[in-house]
């Protein structure tokens, strides 16, 4: 498992992967999960979402991660 918080500079973050898998869910489904309760999330800390490159040789779609602080 990855670290369930990672230090930026001053701040501590995770992500919605590490979330997906410390839960045991669908990555799909924390994103879901997120998007639609990104309002009241935003009050709690900033949300920042970015691509990451699939791991596929074949190339793929990025996949979109959420980065929470």
């Amino acid at each position: 498992m990855n670290e369930l918080v990672t230090i930026k500079g001053n701040e501590a973050f995770t992500d919605s992967l590490v979330i997906a898998e410390g839960a045991r869910i669908e990555h799909e489904s924390v994103m879901r999960m997120i998007e639609k309760y990104d309002q009241k999330l935003s009050r709690l800390g900033r949300i920042r979402f970015s691509d990451l490159k699939s791991g596929n040789s074949m190339g793929g779609r990025p996949i979109k991660v959420a980065e929470l602080n």
